[in-house]
């Protein structure tokens, strides 16, 4: 799995989590292990701030599989007003 695929999954774990008004304001992704075919990545996500005045929050996400960590990703979002 390259990088663009990685970021795809990413960014839609997130805004499939955050609701389809989320705007993504910034996807910082660090690959690690491989992602090959047969492969079954799951995707965890935890909160690491909430910015209440401009409705923006950034989040960890992580993506393993059977061989480790394949992708370390920071985002921040950007949620619509009084979510």
């Amino acid at each position: 799995m390259n990088v663009l695929t990685t970021n795809g999954w990413v960014s839609r774990y997130v805004t499939d989590w955050a609701g389809p008004n989320a705007v993504i304001k910034k996807l910082g992704v660090k690959l690690g292990a491989p992602n090959v075919p047969g492969d079954t990545m799951k995707l965890t996500g935890k909160v690491l701030q909430k910015d209440e005045e401009q409705s923006v929050i950034d989040i960890e996400v992580i993506g393993k599989n059977s061989w480790g960590a394949h992708a370390t990703a920071s985002v921040s979002v950007a949620l619509p007003r009084g979510a």
